[in-house]
This record gives C-alpha cells, sequence and structure tokens, in this order.
C-alpha cells in the first residue's frame, strides 16, 4: 500500500486501511494467512520457520 509492503486489514470494505505487522516485524515472509471467524479481528499467519503467529 503505497509503496509500504505489509500485511493490512479494513473494516469498512476497503476505504481505509490499517497495517498489521510492522518494519521490526516481517515474520520472515509469509506462507498463509487466516481469519479466526469467532473472535473479530483475530487472524493466523505461518511466518517462515517460526511456526503460527495471532494476533488480536
Amino acid at each position: 500500500m503505497n509503496g509500504v509492503w505489509g500485511v493490512y486489514r479494513s473494516d469498512d470494505g476497503g476505504a481505509t486501511w490499517s497495517r498489521f505487522n510492522d518494519d521490526a516485524h516481517q515474520f520472515g515472509g509469509i506462507h498463509h494467512i487466516a481469519a479466526d471467524w469467532n473472535t473479530y479481528g483475530r487472524i493466523y499467519v505461518n511466518g517462515e520457520g517460526r511456526g503460527l503467529i495471532f494476533s488480536n
């Protein structure tokens, strides 16, 4: 987004975006990403050799 690589989310159909990661947390590359249908805002990320990471 605007030349900045990252994992982004939108709560308003794409009108605005929030970045999930930052420059210090790149996860070594992302292979899979999934949302939790039971917990609003929670995503799961599979980083290269880092296991499963999740955030609320």
